[in-house]
């Protein structure tokens, strides 16, 4: 490639000449996407290439040393987990089954709501209940909302249940929570997705194997959580109560605003801030606390929660005024580090 095209391979729809794609194909995405995906990572992805000769593509990616004794307790603790997915669609079934094998869980698949009960009573016969169950929402019969409430008063009130669904989670967040759901996944399932949910899960609990959350005791300490999704916001709160953190939860960017400006100084040690929100989103939200004329309004720490981990993301929340950024789905580790990190800093 010219020094020219190289300037701009990693850009969407750049190729070097029409006739690339009239001879090949394509729109010019591959690297463009390929260099987000190495951005998410915390890596580097670079070129080598000579006109006429060749092009060499080197990859960089930042791994730390592996502890083999928690690597080894994690996997057998996926493994000894139980789980039962239910979806009528024969092609989520299949594929969501490819997914658990590559994993290595012990996992059954029911094809309707039915089934999933009569699955259900039979496990709990033999003693055999399982530990979580990807519950798809919406089925013909007996829906995913039936299913779940048959769950709950029948078999088990530990059992972690997932709603996994096409929809807005906005329009079944309600109904699936008073059904007694833990938490919603969207569809396409990803095997990241489930493999680092997996990971996080102990005994039903919202927690993780390498998280040690014994080492952190945030006792007297407060912090402000700014989260729509009522899901979500039940998930944060326990993890936050799970390390004697005080939590005030505002539904709205709005809210949070205000809630902050209410506040008499030293009230809240930092503030969680979900980026996608309605009245006002996070960033909005940010801004308008950064600019008040409460005297911690220029000091206070301010981190994005949000799904969107492209580096320009983190860029964009750092120029709203956060002083950091949070994935989800949350690791709790990284959040009480973060936590850490932020009160150590104030003092």
């Amino acid at each position: 490639m010219t020094p020219e095209m190289q300037e701009r391979l990693f850009k969407p729809f750049e190729q070097e000449s029409a006739t690339t794609a009239q001879k090949h194909g394509g729109s010019g995405l591959g690297l463009s996407i390929a260099k987000n995906l190495v951005d998410m990572m915390h890596g580097a992805i670079h070129v080598n290439s000579e006109k006429g000769k060749g092009t060499s593509f080197i990859v960089d990616f930042p791994f730390g040393a592996t502890d083999h004794e928690v690597a080894e307790a994690d996997e057998k603790a996926i493994k000894n987990l139980r789980v039962l997915v239910v979806d009528d669609d024969k092609s989520a079934c299949d594929y969501t089954s490819i997914i658990m094998d590559r994993i290595g869980v012990d996992y059954d698949v029911a094809v309707s709501g039915a089934e999933a009960l009569e699955m259900l009573e039979t496990a709990y016969e033999a003693d055999q209940g399982y530990d979580i169950c990807f519950v798809d929402w919406k089925m013909p019969e007996i829906s995913g909302a039936d299913v779940i409430r048959e769950i709950r008063e029948k078999y088990d009130d530990e059992m972690l249940i997932i709603v996994v669904s096409a929809y807005d989670v906005n329009e079944v967040e309600d109904e699936a929570k008073a059904a007694g759901a833990n938490m919603f996944i969207p569809k396409p399932l990803f095997q990241s997705t489930v493999f680092n949910l997996l990971m996080q899960l102990s005994g039903g609990k919202y927690t993780k194997h390498t998280g040690n959350q014994a080492q952190y005791d945030f006792t007297g300490h407060k912090v402000l959580l700014a989260e729509d999704n009522a899901l979500n916001s039940e998930i944060a709160m326990e993890l936050l109560h799970m390390v004697q953190m005080e939590v005030d939860h505002a539904e709205n960017g709005q809210r949070a605003v205000e809630m902050f400006e209410q506040s008499k100084p030293g009230t809240y040690d930092l503030i969680l801030m979900d980026v996608q929100m309605p009245v006002m989103d996070g960033m909005e939200a940010t801004k308008a606390i950064r600019a008040s004329s409460h005297s911690e309004a220029k000091v206070i720490p301010i981190f994005a929660m949000t799904a969107n981990a492209f580096n320009e993301d983190v860029a964009a929340a750092l120029a709203a005024g956060m002083n950091g950024h949070l994935a989800k789905p949350i690791d709790p580790a990284i959040m009480y580090e973060t936590i850490q990190k932020a009160i150590n800093t104030k003092q």
